[in-house]
């Protein structure tokens, strides 16, 4: 019985952990949110990012390119809140890139890029702006 008892009092922890950690930001805004932005392409007049953060902590990295007729297929990954911070993580499982995380701080409407590769995202990162 002892043992059981350890084991349940083990996960009562991780699990009140994890719920600590992991703000999933589902405040008066409504469980989901997007957040895009419009940025500069080296093939095209422009891009348009869109992230959507589901309540559940998946996460979806939309492009679509101006002028091209096809979008690049999304990046699905998982995402976190940790005080002002957010965290994107895809897998990069058959991906060129090495780096599979971006960190924004939170500023209101705005996410300030704060880490990221610039070799895949750019010198300016994404700068995104909340959808209402």
């Amino acid at each position: 019985m002892r043992d059981r008892r350890t084991v349940l009092v083990g996960f009562a922890v991780v699990t009140l952990g994890a719920c600590t950690a992991m703000d999933l930001g589902t405040g008066s805004d409504g469980p989901r949110q997007v957040w895009s932005g419009e940025l500069p392409a080296a093939d095209a007049s422009g891009r348009i990012v869109t992230l959507t953060l589901e309540p559940d902590g998946r996460a979806v990295l939309a492009t679509r390119f101006a002028g091209k007729p096809d979008d690049l297929p999304p990046l699905e990954g998982v995402w976190l809140r940790d005080g002002p911070l957010l965290q994107v993580r895809f897998p990069t499982e058959g991906s060129a890139y090495t780096s599979d995380r971006l960190i924004w701080a939170v500023n209101g409407d705005l996410l300030e890029p704060r880490e990221w590769d610039r070799e895949r995202w750019g010198a300016a990162g994404l700068p995104l702006v909340r959808q209402r």
